[in-house]
Order: structure tokens, then sequence, then C-alpha cells
């Protein structure tokens, strides 16, 4: 829906940004997350939390 409402030919300037603004955030959430993901420190928090 995001997506469509970019490409949409009868959209307004300001539904497109805040689209791309929802779609930007949205993209760095997910990259800051894998990347704390992979740290030592959420590798030794899961590894405590299945021990339990």
């Amino acid at each position: 829906m995001v997506l469509a409402s970019l490409f949409r030919c009868d959209s307004t300037g300001t539904d497109r940004e805040i689209a791309l603004l929802f779609t930007v955030s949205g993209l760095s959430g997910f990259i800051v997350t894998v990347m704390a993901m992979r740290t030592r420190s959420y590798r030794k928090l899961l590894e405590n939390y299945q021990k339990s």
C-alpha cells in the first residue's frame, strides 16, 4: 500500500513524502534491529533467556 501511494499519479506531494518517510524509517529500523541482534551482548542475553 505504501509503494502504491508512492507511484500513484493522483497522489499529492505530501502523500508521497509521508509514504517515503515511513518507508525509510521502517527500513532503517529493520537495519538497526539486525545490527543489534548480531552483537555479543544480544547473544548473551538470548542464551540466558533460553536457559531460564
